[in-house]
C-alpha cells in the first residue's frame, strides 16, 4: 500500500482518480487513506489480521460503498466519522475469535445508509443503534445469535423494505 499512497500523494488531492480499491487477504496496512479522496468503494475483505479503528478512513468523504467482512472491529465508534455519503456497508463476521460482542454499535454519521450487512457477529443491538439509518432499505442480521429484538430498535426504519434476521435465536417475534 506504501507505493500506492507514495503514486496519489499529490498537493492538489482532488486530482487522485482512484476510485475503487479492493484490499483482500491483505496482513497489514502502513500509511493513511487520506490521499483516497475520489475512492467510491473500499473493499477490506478477509484481513483477518487487520484491526480497523477510529480515524483509519478518514478522508474517504466519497465513499459509497465499504465491506469490511472478516476483518477485527471492537467498536464501530468513531470508525465512520466523516463518510457521510456512503450508501453500502458490509461488516459479515468482524468479530474477533473467539468471538466478543461489538460494543458500541454505532452508525450515527451514515445519514445516507441504504443497506447494512451485519451478518455472523455478536451484537449488541440497542434502540439507538439505527436510530440515525432512516434511509436504511437493507438490513441483513442473519446469524448474529439474537434471541430478542425489541420494537423500538426497528421502529426508526421508516424505509426499510428487507429485513433478514434468519438464523437466529429467537423463541418468539412480538
Amino acid at each position: 500500500l506504501d507505493w500506492l499512497c507514495e503514486k496519489h500523494d499529490t498537493e492538489d488531492k482532488s486530482s487522485n482518480t482512484l476510485e475503487f480499491l479492493y484490499l483482500i487477504y491483505v496482513k497489514s496496512i502502513k500509511g493513511s487513506f487520506a490521499n483516497f479522496v475520489n475512492l467510491r468503494s473500499l473493499e477490506f475483505s478477509n484481513c483477518s489480521d487487520i484491526e480497523i479503528y477510529p480515524g483509519m478512513l478518514n478522508g474517504l468523504k466519497n465513499l459509497k460503498s465499504l465491506d469490511l467482512s472478516n476483518c477485527k472491529i471492537a467498536s464501530t465508534e468513531g470508525i465512520f466519522d466523516g463518510l457521510t455519503k456512503l450508501e453500502k456497508l458490509k461488516m459479515v463476521k468482524a468479530n474477533s475469535w473467539p468471538p466478543k460482542p461489538i460494543e458500541n454499535l454505532s452508525f450515527s454519521s451514515l445519514n445516507n445508509l441504504i443497506e447494512l450487512d451485519l451478518s455472523e457477529n455478536v451484537l449488541k443491538i440497542t434502540k439507538d443503534t439505527f436510530s440515525s439509518l432512516g434511509k436504511l432499505k437493507c438490513l441483513k442480521l442473519k446469524s448474529c445469535l439474537l434471541s430478542k429484538l425489541d420494537d423500538d430498535v426497528l421502529m426508526p426504519l421508516k424505509s426499510l423494505e428487507e429485513l433478514d434476521l434468519s438464523y437466529n435465536m429467537f423463541l418468539e417475534i412480538k
